[in-house]
């Protein structure tokens, strides 16, 4: 595996951790083990300090890739799964960023749900993109 590839791979693994992380702090906040506001401070901090500069360097990385490629048409479905992925994560982040505003409770776990219905698609791209790379490198 090329540095490249293994750079790659650790940007979305280390992206997957940030996910399940935000996923802890969204599902505390909705079971009321915290407060709405806190998870989504929490959340910010998450996606405005790590993980936005971690889908630049996953984007990054994947097109460096499919340029080495020569940008084989036959990684276009796994490219456009991934970038649908990331493109929904960049919709979460600008929803987060609106529901730091709100100061109800009950707005907050209002705004909360909405962000789970819209970007919850990104979830099954992510997963389209996975098992599709996963599949060029052979590993299933």
């Amino acid at each position: 595996m090329s540095g490249l590839a293994a750079a790659h791979l650790t940007a979305l693994a280390f992206w997957a951790g940030l996910v399940a992380v935000e996923l802890l702090f969204e599902i505390a906040g909705l079971a009321g083990r915290l407060d709405g506001r806190s998870v989504a401070l929490l959340h910010r901090w998450t996606d405005r300090y790590l993980e936005l500069p971690t889908l630049g360097v996953v984007v990054g990385t994947g097109l460096a890739l499919w340029s080495r490629a020569g940008w084989d048409g036959a990684l276009a479905w796994k490219v456009g799964a991934g970038l649908a992925a990331v493109a929904f994560n960049l919709v979460c982040y600008g929803l987060v960023e609106r529901r730091c505003a709100i100061e109800s409770p009950v707005e907050i776990e209002r705004f909360t749900w909405r962000i789970v219905r819209v970007v919850s698609p990104g979830f099954v791209f992510a997963g389209v993109a996975l098992v599709l790379g996963g599949t060029r490198a052979g590993w299933w």
